[in-house]
């Protein structure tokens, strides 16, 4: 392992996630990703690997794709992350568009900034619908760092315990 590499890896264990970085090393994984491209990433040694985790979209898009790129640089020309407490243009757009390709009595659209976010929608969604309060899941399983998805995610330091 190179130097450059150790110190990342002191380093992520100092400021980001040291459980996680030292269960990656127990298992003998020494991958500090440097850069991503297509279906590949490199290590901060060099080494090109064939991405098999793919996970946030990535197994059907690939990392960087071009093409999507290319639409978030013309979107973003425009528009930007905008400001979810008042209404704007894009988003009344693809919430009309949803309501159209969705199963008639879905009317509304909740946006979310990412997965995690649309987990906890989702799971509240459902108490909401259902009136009930005890959600069925598959043990070890990653769903993200917010609210209801830590919970109903696997078991790790310092997560909530589930309901």
């Amino acid at each position: 392992m190179s130097k450059e590499k150790d110190d990342l890896i002191a380093r992520s264990k100092q400021y980001w996630n040291p459980g996680k970085t030292s269960e990656w090393q127990r298992m003998g994984v020494d991958l500090v990703i440097d850069r991503r491209e297509a279906y590949y990433l490199w290590d901060v040694d060099g080494r090109r690997l064939i991405d098999v985790h793919l996970n946030g979209g990535t197994y059907s898009l690939g990392h960087r794709n071009p093409e999507v790129v290319e639409a978030v640089r013309e979107g973003m020309a425009y528009f930007d992350i905008g400001n979810h407490h008042f209404p704007s243009i894009m988003r009344t757009h693809v919430a009309e568009m949803l309501e159209r390709l969705t199963p008639a009595g879905l009317k509304r659209t909740i946006f979310a900034s990412g997965g995690a976010e649309a987990i906890d929608i989702a799971l509240k969604s459902a108490r909401n619908a259902t009136k009930r309060r005890k959600i069925i899941c598959i043990e070890r399983c990653y769903h993200g760092h917010t609210g209801l998805a830590v919970q109903v995610g696997g078991s790790r330091q310092g997560a909530v315990q589930r309901s």
